[in-house]
């Protein structure tokens, strides 16, 4: 009896010992999954933190890349704004009206564009052009007359006609001197690139004499 009961208790422990080692087993295969499962895991997030690296390199090199193709144009716009006189497509060409500040009598300032000035018409019709604009869009006197006596060797001569009518222009000191310039400085067009004169002669009444105070016409003006 002894030896059955004994044989029986060898038979359960022998049992229970298999059951146990069958659920660390199952323990150990039901956690490995979820041991690679991190893995992967794992390896994912590193993926898509190089994926970032390589967006964010990419969106630098493009703005890099379009920083490159700006700096041209900006180029091309200061290089315009340094030519100011330029002709357009249909063969005109943009003149200035200049004069001067009256705190800088040194500063010039462009007052307007003279517009519509063809680039094939004569000289004496582009000259003529810069005049009727002294006239009308500066000075704004119907007394005042300024004419083109001649073109010879690049030198220009007008005449301004009516000492008396021209007399109230240049009596400040500041203002008839600014006057003088301005006619001068308009008629010269010194930005412009294209054929034109060398130099303007003015005459008062068709005399080469000086009568106002303030504003001398003895000498030519050169470009």
């Amino acid at each position: 009896m002894k030896i059955k009961i004994g044989l029986l208790a060898l038979v359960l422990s022998t049992i229970l010992v298999g059951c146990s080692d069958a659920t660390i087993e199952n323990n150990d295969s039901t956690n490995k999954p979820s041991i690679e499962e991190n893995k992967d895991t794992h390896k994912d997030n590193k993926e898509q933190e190089i994926n970032k690296e390589e967006i964010e390199n990419s969106n630098k090199n493009n703005v890099s890349i379009n920083k490159e193709k700006e700096e041209p144009i900006e180029k091309i716009e200061e290089i315009n704004k340094e030519n100011i006189n330029i002709e357009n497509p249909k063969g005109e060409i943009d003149f200035k009206l200049y004069t001067f500040d009256s705190e800088d009598t040194d500063k010039r300032i462009i007052l307007k564009d003279i517009h519509n000035i063809n680039k094939d018409d004569t000289l004496e019709n582009k000259i003529n052009a810069l005049l009727l604009s002294l006239k009308k869009d500066y000075f704004k006197d119907d007394k005042t007359n300024i004419q083109l006596e001649s073109i010879n060797d690049g030198i220009v001569t007008i005449n301004l006609v009516d000492e008396n009518a021209w007399r109230t222009h240049f009596q400040g000191s500041t203002g008839g001197y600014i006057n003088q310039k301005t006619i001068v400085e308009t008629l010269l067009q010194k930005d412009y690139n294209g054929e034109w004169i060398k130099g303007v002669d003015i005459l008062i009444d068709g005399k080469k004499q000086e009568v106002f105070d303030h504003a001398s016409f003895e000498e030519i003006f050169y470009r």
